[in-house]
């Protein structure tokens, strides 16, 4: 079965999204299927280059909102591979909300091949400027109801982007979350760990301004280790810039990221949106102790004083409140990540997750006779 996947981010972009994405379309490949991913250029990656054994194109793209958005122009690589069916068999569109979704769907339609829309967000976009939040409801209630009417079947990865799947006109969506892959060697006895750490994009909607002010208040004992790049980072720099135990690392992956997860008392995501957030699921499979806020599907990895600590979004008190009682309960955090963990390695493995894609895959196939 050849399969191509439209998504707007890819590698060496790093992300949650560009991660699910390779390491569900690998696994597919040593499963047996063609994987072909189409995406946009971002920087100065090659246009064609193969990745484990899956095919990646980079179709020439207009970056906006400092990169955020990503908007293929309409180019001769584009052009063709629109214009030929290359014997695909099924189409997969990722998040209604970029434009190459739309382009993958109108792929779709032309060569009359079956299409699974992945839906990884669970609200309208969140923004401070209101423009742009009219807009974006405009857009998922035209262009995004349109794509995810279109697909023969609309995946959620979170239960709460599988009702917000409904909520734009879907019928029977199916959960599938991402995987994730589980570190060896993290000692949950670390009760001297010193280090409170967030990874993730530096936008606005990340929340990290939050947390920063919240550790300008927290013992000074402590370091806040900000892992990540994005266009908000210069802002949240000159916010950090009267604290000396605040650093940013940039962007980290493998072993570098390892260390930080070794030295982590807290892992502390304050996100305003998430569709099922995968930095939380990294450090809860390094087996460090989580706070988040209750957005998106975060909840069906973190469970309140069981597997780790929910606060509100944008809520400074009850943030600082969580951290502190964290810092002050550090056996009952470890044992609260020791679950999380167990809890991760039953229901997100990559095994679990591949199997189920496979499954929904030749259900789809043979209902079209392929």
């Amino acid at each position: 079965m050849r399969i191509l996947v439209w998504a707007t981010s890819f590698l060496p972009r790093i992300g949650g999204y560009e991660k699910n994405i390779l390491e569900l379309s690998r696994r597919l490949v040593e499963r047996g299927y063609q994987v072909d991913i189409v995406t946009c250029q971002t920087g100065d990656s090659t246009s064609t280059e193969v990745m484990d054994g899956v095919v990646v194109r980079r179709v020439p793209s207009l970056l906006l909102l400092g990169g955020l958005f990503p908007v293929p122009l309409l180019s001769r690589m584009l052009l063709g591979i629109l214009v030929k069916r290359n014997n695909y068999d099924v189409v997969i569109t990722q998040t209604r909300f970029f434009a190459l979704s739309f382009v993958g769907t109108v792929f779709s339609l032309i060569h009359r091949l079956p299409l699974i829309h992945v839906e990884r967000g669970s609200c309208h976009t969140v923004t401070t400027n209101p423009v742009i939040g009219i807009l974006s409801r405009m857009y998922d209630h035209s262009i995004g109801y349109w794509i995810i009417k279109k697909a023969r079947q609309v995946i959620g990865v979170s239960s709460t982007a599988c009702q917000f799947t409904k909520h734009l006109g879907a019928k029977g969506p199916t959960r599938i979350p991402n995987g994730v892959v589980l570190l060896d060697g993290i000692d949950s006895s670390r009760l001297d760990a010193s280090v409170i750490l967030y990874v993730g994009r530096l936008i606005q909607a990340k929340g990290v301004q939050d947390l920063i002010e919240v550790f300008k208040m927290t013992s000074s004992r402590f370091h806040l280790a900000i892992v990540g790049s994005g266009p908000y980072c210069e802002r949240l720099q000159e916010i950090a810039s009267m604290c000396d135990n605040i650093r940013f690392y940039g962007e980290l992956t493998g072993k570098s990221l390892e260390v930080l997860y070794r030295h982590a008392a807290i892992f502390v995501n304050p996100s305003y949106s998430e569709g099922l957030p995968t930095a939380v699921m990294e450090a809860a499979a390094a087996g460090v102790p989580l706070i988040a806020t209750d957005v998106g599907g975060t909840q069906d990895i973190v469970q309140q004083g069981i597997t780790g600590l929910l606060v509100k979004p944008k809520d400074i008190d009850g943030l600082m409140y969580a951290i502190n009682w964290m810092l002050d309960n550090r056996e009952t955090a470890w044992r609260m990540a020791d679950v999380c963990r167990e809890r991760l390695s039953s229901l997100y493995s990559w095994d679990k997750i591949t199997d189920q894609y496979c499954e929904l895959l030749e259900d789809l196939c043979k209902g079209i006779g392929v």
